[in-house]
């Protein structure tokens, strides 16, 4: 009930308002908190920003399903930090009914990029023009399958006066097709801003909330998990704060 409260005492703004200052090119803090601290947090930021609704909801459901080769390459480029990887993937937002298939790629391991190409249903199979959108990132990608599906509520949050966004996602779960965890205490919140630094306003909020920056990314973190003879050295520091944020996975 606190976050209900906490949500309804935004101004809100709709998805044409927020679309135009979506960056396709822009740079990316995360920090993991835990859910009880998220009204506080919410009522931080309700003076400096508006809410996304759309229909009369301001938590929307996304549904997503990630590719990766057999051997994960794309993980595994991760996990080396490799400076210029990318991610694959098919978006459903519920809200709105709305599917994407999207490349999203960090540009030197600073700045996320992201092409994004409307469908017409969730499927698993990649088409001819999605992969030439692969292959324009890295030709060398071939026989990409369906590796994890990650589900999680989202808040969006626009700064009134600058191109700042912040997007809090809840309730995440993961599904590697043969198992599920779900993290139902952890909230993972993403400042999207187009300078490489996020404004002190936002991050004192953080702060005071006392969160932690990471690197959290769902895929990695997801088939880190799920996955139990796969190389994940690099990831034990979120995965060990995840434990201590959430007392345990579900």
């Amino acid at each position: 009930m606190k976050i209900e409260a906490a949500l309804n005492s935004f101004e809100t703004v709709g998805l044409q308002s927020i679309n135009k200052v979506a960056a396709l090119f822009r740079f990316d803090t995360k920090f993991i908190l835990t859910a009880d601290a998220l009204p506080p947090l919410l009522n931080y930021f309700n003076k400096n920003f508006s809410i996304l609704e759309i229909a009369g909801q301001r938590k929307h459901f996304y549904d997503t399903v990630y590719f990766d080769t057999p051997d994960y390459k794309l993980y595994l480029d991760h996990h080396k930090g490799k400076p210029n990887r990318m991610k694959v993937r098919i978006r459903k937002y519920e809200t709105t009914g709305e599917v994407f298939f999207e490349v999203k790629h960090k540009l030197k391991g600073l700045q996320t990029g992201k092409l994004r190409l409307p469908r017409q249903k969730m499927m698993f199979e990649i088409s001819n023009e999605e992969w030439d959108a692969i292959k324009s990132h890295d030709k060398n990608i071939n026989g990409l399958e369906k590796k994890l599906i990650t589900t999680f509520n989202r808040i969006t949050l626009n700064n009134k006066s600058t191109e700042e966004r912040i997007t809090i996602d809840t309730d995440i779960c993961f599904n590697n097709f043969s198992e599920e965890i779900c993290l139902p205490n952890i909230i993972i919140v993403e400042i999207k801003h187009p300078e490489p630094h996020i404004s002190q306003t936002v991050r004192d909020a953080m702060k005071l909330s006392g969160a932690q920056e990471s690197s959290f990314s769902k895929y990695a973190i997801g088939v880190a998990l799920l996955e139990k003879n796969i190389k994940k050295n690099l990831f034990k520091p979120t995965l060990l704060q995840l434990q201590k944020t959430s007392n345990g996975f579900t």
